[in-house]
């Protein structure tokens, strides 16, 4: 049997010949959607990652993020461990000083940030050692940034076409990220090319999370971004990305209630949260997984009394 590198390469070729016709779908808010194909992401993974070269980008450099679940976001995850770099996912529910040190500890050198998110990372900017650009992605303000560039404008001037990615080694850091500093300051933990290619493996098996392409998995993350991401596979051949910006108090729960009434059927949920019992509680409570829900797989401190 031939030995085959398990790296994020294959993933992304993966998605631009197998599926180019799915979808990745982004609920911003309540009735406002975003929709793009796996082809289109493909192309736009290809320019960003054209543009992380032109900011000067070297191999295992760390390239932080502060942002929402978004397709934006998502690109990200390809881009940065594909070109060589380190994708380093800043949480954004961390205390300014928790922030500080991790960017630091790091030695980021390029941080993307959500504009909604740009007044919390304004006031910390001046304390960052080594970070050399800051990214803003969306239209909104960016406010007193140092440099700020603009990520639309950035991919429309890296021009169309295909990279030609550098060959990385299975071994080699894809993603970096930090604990959450309860006993002591925040530990960075890195994940390699093949532990994220077996980990998704994994998740699909029998013996896992049993997963298949006709299924549909809501995942529903309090601690760190607070936001839904929701996949389906509505028809064989058509699989999509759904996730969203929200909070439990609101817009989680009616995210959650429009993305379903989207997909029409829910086969499991994954939460990784300390408040899923209340989250799960209403949507039990709307009917909404009356009969069509497989399991809940749930981590941290979640309660699993549902």
């Amino acid at each position: 049997m031939q030995d085959f590198p398990l790296t994020l390469q294959h993933i992304r070729r993966s998605m631009r010949s197998y599926s180019p016709g799915a979808n990745v779908v982004t609920l911003i808010e309540p009735g406002t959607v975003e929709r793009a194909s796996f082809a289109e992401v493909s192309q736009r993974i290809d320019r960003l990652a054209r543009v992380l070269g032109q900011l000067g980008v070297q191999k295992g450099e760390r390239v932080a993020t502060f942002a929402w679940n978004n397709q934006r976001h998502f690109e990200l995850y390809f881009a940065i461990p594909c070109v060589g770099a380190v994708l380093h996912t800043l949480n954004v529910r961390l205390f300014g000083e928790q922030l500080t040190y991790i960017v630091n500890h790091a030695e980021d050198s390029v941080i993307f940030v959500d504009d909604s998110l740009v007044p919390v990372l304004e006031k910390l900017a001046p304390s960052f050692r080594t970070v050399e650009r800051y990214v803003v992605m969306g239209e909104g303000d960016t406010g007193t940034l140092p440099g700020a560039l603009r990520y639309e404008e950035l991919l429309e001037q890296a021009g169309p076409g295909e990279f030609e990615y550098p060959e990385v080694d299975e071994r080699e850091a894809a993603a970096l990220c930090y604990t959450s500093g309860t006993t002591g300051d925040p530990k960075g933990v890195l994940y390699s090319h093949r532990s994220i290619s077996l980990h998704s493996t994994v998740t699909l098996v029998r013996d896992g999370l049993g997963l298949c392409r006709a299924d549909r998995v809501l995942a529903y993350d309090e601690r760190r971004l607070r936001t839904i991401f929701f996949a389906q596979r509505p028809v064989p051949g058509d699989q999509n990305l759904h996730d969203s910006r929200s909070d439990l108090g609101g817009q989680a729960f009616q995210g959650a209630v429009e993305l379903h009434q989207n997909a029409g059927r829910l086969i499991g949920f994954r939460f990784d949260c300390f408040r899923a019992d209340a989250f799960l509680g209403r949507l039990l409570g709307r009917r909404l997984l009356a009969g069509l829900c497989r399991g809940v797989s749930s981590g941290g401190k979640a309660n699993r009394k549902h």
